[in-house]
């Protein structure tokens, strides 16, 4: 995941969420389907990041900053070479 020229945060839309919402999917979290589609940071990715965050011991504001971003780059990236292994 890589921040382009925002935090990714709450209410807003667009390619970035939906890298997040896709990434978020990896990793198991669940993104509800009308947000998914419509490339919306709502209530359901909200929870996500809170749940991803309180996880991995980061600063609990639902924000994707930098530091969210790296830890979602760490743990897909882990999450893809798991799954190169076992193919």
């Amino acid at each position: 995941m890589s921040l382009k020229k925002r935090d990714i945060k709450f209410n807003l839309s667009g390619g970035d969420v939906r890298m997040l919402q896709f990434e978020s999917g990896l990793l198991g979290l669940k993104i509800p389907d009308e947000e998914a589609a419509a490339n919306h940071f709502g209530k359901g990715t909200r929870e996500a990041v809170l749940s991803f965050q309180k996880q991995f011991g980061l600063k609990v504001d639902d924000i994707v900053g930098n530091d969210t971003a790296k830890q979602i780059n760490v743990k897909v990236s882990e999450r893809l070479r798991t799954r190169a292994w076992n193919s």
